[in-house]
């Protein structure tokens, strides 16, 4: 029970993280949203509640396969990315003594990348795990295909009776289901986009360092 507990709080620890760095920039700043949710993912839960509605039969099996297949190479690959960056980060020497503040922000903006890469990949590998899981509930069961057109609320509430009650209740998750699908992959997407987004941003700023370091002996030669 005791590493269950521990398994759950890493992940519940990670979500957050991943949660965190989608809006932080590589100083460690940024504008924390309002609300839990931030307004790109309110926008990814709009277009599945919607897209919902074009999916009356639910999702293909041809569709399943491709995305589960997808999916499972982009886990390997963040994977490898992942522990790459770490033995990135194990090979920076943060000890030697810093000369100046310039170094010290140099430091802290790898440090920060590094976090945040890690903690953005980390958590995308677990929304594709996610995203599998519910995907092959799709295969093992056909319900999951029903086809919600297929059915209509009753003409009124005299109508409503415990077997109507048990078909709206079984409606209305699998809905929800389809829902958190589209959710999910829409997020999953978008994550890969901001860790892209993220290695780009810190390639640019090794650049520009090396730059100033050349400018610099330029200007000493």
């Amino acid at each position: 029970m005791q590493s269950d507990s521990i398994f759950f709080g890493n992940v519940l620890n990670l979500i957050k993280e991943g949660h965190k760095w989608q809006y932080t920039d590589l100083s460690g700043y940024g504008k924390k949203p309002k609300i839990y949710f931030s307004y790109t993912q309110i926008f990814f839960f709009t277009v599945s509640c919607i897209g919902v509605y074009f999916l009356s039969n639910g999702f293909s099996k041809d569709f399943i396969g491709y995305t589960m297949a997808a999916l499972a190479v982009f886990i390997g690959l963040f994977i490898s990315i992942t522990l790459n960056a770490f033995d990135k980060f194990q090979n920076i020497d943060f000890k030697k003594i810093l000369e100046n503040d310039n170094e010290k922000v140099l430091q802290k903006l790898s440090k920060n990348f590094f976090r945040q890469f890690t903690a953005l990949t980390c958590y995308g590998v677990i929304i594709a795990i996610i995203c599998i899981i519910l995907l092959s509930l799709s295969l093992l069961c056909d319900i999951f295909s029903t086809d919600i057109t297929n059915y209509s609320f009753v003409d009124s509430w005299h109508s409503i009776n415990i077997q109507n009650f048990g078909t709206f209740a079984g409606l209305s998750l699998l809905v929800i289901y389809r829902i958190l699908i589209l959710y999910f992959l829409l997020d999953f997407i978008y994550l890969v986009a901001v860790s892209l987004g993220k290695l780009f941003e810190y390639i640019s700023f090794e650049f520009e360092k090396a730059e100033r370091i050349i400018k610099q002996r330029e200007e000493c030669e």
